[in-house]
């Protein structure tokens, strides 16, 4: 229950984060072209370094981080990508992946954080999300840089991945992280970008249940249903997350329904919104879980997700 009330948390802090200069933007048909070749290596980082973070900060760093903090599951995930595990002395409470996460201090979570156990761990920066202040006010009046990373588009995620690579001086293993998930992205996109409109059938994602939440443009789960060869039947509700009325669901019949918890799933197949009983993808059982920590954190999993999301919207492409 405490991990579902986390999730919870942080899709309302997605939905209402104002990020500056992070515009929503629509699903893109492809996968964005990968990165130029960039003339910036591991040497070529100086410190002190100021960087610009998800909410318009400027975050200066005296110099190249050698202990570093994780507030949040998704930029751990991040971290450890960039080939920093031995460098981070400290996680959130959720973060479990990879492996060698679950074995680094806790220091709490957004709602239960542990500033002195913070303080106590000398971080050289920390890295946040949005909307989580709260969490990190100590090390703020401490004087230790916190670098909040929020991304929402898919090519926010990208951005992302290179701005925790310079903030920590590995740009070119940054470079090349994202690189991986584009090509690995490219590999799915391949198949599905020659689909006609009627061969992209609806799908309605669901956030969380109570109350109903789907996702919309301007989301990077938007995105990955898009370039899986699906089309959000969410695509009109003019915002990244919303919450909808159950009536909309019916309205737009979706082909599938895909979510991250069993017990809805569960709860939809015996019939405890037999309002839905007559929606295309009720009646066709077409009805899928995926993997909730996966899909939700912005970070290289992200290739995982959609190679999932496209195993079940197109099984006969996906094999």
């Amino acid at each position: 229950m405490q991990k579902r009330r986390w999730i919870a948390l942080i899709t309302a802090l997605l939905a209402v984060a104002l990020l500056a200069g992070c515009a929503s933007a629509p699903a893109p048909a492809q996968p964005p072209a990968p990165p130029a070749p960039s003339s910036q290596t591991q040497s070529a980082v100086q410190y002190p370094l100021s960087v610009v973070d998800s909410l318009g900060r400027t975050v200066t760093l005296p110099q190249q981080p050698q202990r570093i903090l994780s507030l949040a599951p998704s930029n751990t995930e991040i971290l450890f990508a960039l080939g920093l595990g031995d460098k981070i002395v400290g996680t959130d409470n959720f973060s479990d992946y990879p492996e060698e996460a679950k074995a680094k201090d806790k220091v709490g979570g957004l709602i239960d954080p542990n500033p002195e156990m913070m303080l106590a761990l000398k971080p050289d920066v920390a890295f946040a999300i949005g909307g989580s202040d709260k969490q990190y006010a100590k090390l703020l009046e401490q004087n230790i840089p916190v670098v909040v990373l929020q991304p929402k588009t898919l090519n926010e995620v990208y951005d992302t991945i290179r701005l925790a690579g310079r903030v920590t001086g590995v740009p070119d293993k940054a470079d090349a992280v994202v690189k991986q998930m584009q090509d690995r992205i490219a590999a799915v996109v391949d198949k599905t970008k020659g689909l006609t409109d009627a061969q992209r059938p609806g799908v309605f994602y669901e956030v969380y249940h109570d109350p109903l939440m789907t996702v919309g443009p301007g989301s990077f789960i938007h995105d990955l249903i898009g370039l899986a060869g699906g089309r959000n039947i969410a695509e009109k509700v003019g915002k990244d997350y919303a919450e909808v009325s159950p009536e909309m669901l019916v309205q737009q019949n979706p082909d599938l329904i895909i979510s991250p918890y069993a017990d809805f799933i569960k709860s939809v197949k015996d019939g405890k919104y037999p309002a839905w009983a007559g929606v295309t993808a009720v009646k066709k059982n077409q009805l899928f879980q995926v993997d909730d920590n996966m899909m939700s954190r912005p970070g290289p999993r992200l290739a995982d997700a959609l190679q999932q999301m496209a195993r079940i919207i197109h099984p006969e492409l996906f094999k």
